[in-house]
């Protein structure tokens, strides 16, 4: 499996984009969320919670923006025996992004994942997703409606203890073009960098801070940063910090794998 890092390794840092002219280029909706969604960001990540994880969830704007919404789901699974310093992990992700009752992005990927021990603590592991994404418009009494589809997929490394975690992967690394109806949109490949850190307070509190930077060539970078302190491992409260752009706050309960914000 040593091949499978060095092939994630090459997609991550090799890749170049050139601009192309005429052509809009599109990068995914950043969650405020983003620690509930690092399958979606990183598919290295899937699996080194636990032995199954299932996440979904729906970000919402507000104001001129209440029209756009974006859902998500994703479940993963280990496919190797338990109690191995070495195990695979499977699992199926599903994205949905609406703008008004005409336009609809949807994406699909398969994950896989393979995770190693290398010291009594510490682990590392490789993932690659694919896929296919879905650009629709739908028409109204007035226009045309067209649809296209295009494929689509993402690489990740990631190093995880029980305290901290850190990774970085590229999305969109096959920077496919989608022409729905006569703009042409293309699926501009970006790099993700994460962090996080567990750290006990006192006995009933539990503080938690988290970073996302993420990097498209030709575009300001994007930076997240947040904190959630979570009380006797069952309420959560914290707040996002979202670079150039605003806040958001949540609330989480702990015990029931439940969140909103």
């Amino acid at each position: 499996m040593r091949y499978f890092f060095l092939l994630v390794l090459v997609f991550i840092f090799s890749t170049n984009v050139k601009a192309q002219r005429g052509v809009v280029e599109s990068i995914p909706v950043q969650f405020g969320q983003f620690f509930n969604t690092h399958s979606l960001i990183n598919p290295a990540s899937c699996g080194s919670a636990s032995h199954t994880e299932l996440v979904f969830g729906t970000q919402r704007h507000a104001g001129v923006w209440k029209n756009i919404s974006t859902s998500y789901a994703s479940a993963s699974l280990r496919v190797s025996p338990p109690q191995r310093s070495n195990f695979q992990v499977m699992g199926l992700s599903f994205v949905s992004d609406k703008e008004g009752e005409y336009l609809k992005r949807s994406r699909v990927y398969l994950t896989y994942a393979w995770h190693t021990q290398l010291t009594e603590h510490v682990s590392l592991s490789a993932g690659a997703s694919g896929g296919f994404f879905s650009y629709s418009v739908s028409g109204s009494n007035s226009n045309i409606s067209g649809s296209a589809n295009a494929p689509d997929a993402s690489v990740g490394l990631w190093l995880y203890t029980k305290k901290y975690y850190v990774g970085c992967s590229a999305n969109q690394i096959l920077n496919s073009k989608l022409t729905p109806l006569e703009e042409t949109t293309r699926l501009m490949m970006h790099y993700n960098l994460t962090g996080g850190y567990r750290y006990k307070a006192s006995p009933v509190l539990i503080v938690e801070p988290r970073i996302l930077i993420r990097y498209t060539k030709g575009r300001a970078l994007d930076v997240d940063v947040a904190t959630l302190g979570i009380i006797q491992e069952i309420v959560g409260v914290g707040v996002n910090y979202r670079h150039r752009r605003n806040f958001v706050t949540m609330v989480s309960l702990e015990r029931l794998k439940f969140r909103h914000g």
